[in-house]
């Protein structure tokens, strides 16, 4: 399987304008009621699920017990607001599921990550071992191993899985 085979996969439902790197330090909140918010850094936006922002923004920016405390009520919001916007033919279990899809995703990306970043630095250092953290927590709770692709009995989900968290515990310990 490729990766881009599971990335074209996340890319299902309702189509919005996704950030693509949504996580806390891209956003700047203004002073009084939290009406006031600026997201930056787009240059890696497009058009796709909003549920991948979504994910990456859960599991990059919260703690993993905070994330297991709110996901599903922010995820019934999500829904909630996509559906008032027109999509009728979105179930629920359906945007779970992408989202589910979609946290497997923001393994994909801690995991390349780490070949672009300056680990001598402790910021780098820090996020890399963050979001690897968070991101392998939230693929056990979330038991996204079901999503991974499979091309003609090659591999199997629970193999790549294993390559994929395997290499990740691997880089973790690395950075630590």
């Amino acid at each position: 399987p490729k990766v881009v085979d599971h990335m074209s996969d996340m890319d299902s439902g309702p189509m919005t304008l996704m950030h693509g790197d949504f996580r806390l330090d891209r956003l700047f909140f203004g002073d009084g009621d939290g009406d006031n918010l600026a997201v930056v850094d787009w240059q890696v936006s497009g058009i796709g699920s909003g549920l991948y922002d979504v994910a990456y923004f859960l599991v990059s920016s919260v703690t993993t017990e905070v994330r297991r405390t709110v996901e599903r009520e922010l995820l019934e919001e999500y829904y909630e607001i996509v559906c008032s916007m027109g999509a009728s033919d979105f179930t629920f279990e359906e945007c779970w599921n992408l989202y589910r899809s979609n946290v497997l995703g923001s393994l994909l990306v801690s995991v390349i990550s780490c070949g672009r970043l300056d680990l001598a630095h402790d910021r780098s250092r820090r996020l890399v071992e963050n979001g690897l953290v968070r991101s392998l927590a939230a693929i056990e709770d979330l038991d996204t191993g079901e999503f991974l692709p499979t091309r003609r009995g090659l591999l199997s989900p629970a193999n790549v899985f294993s390559s994929l968290s395997g290499g990740a515990y691997r880089i973790l310990r690395a950075v630590r």
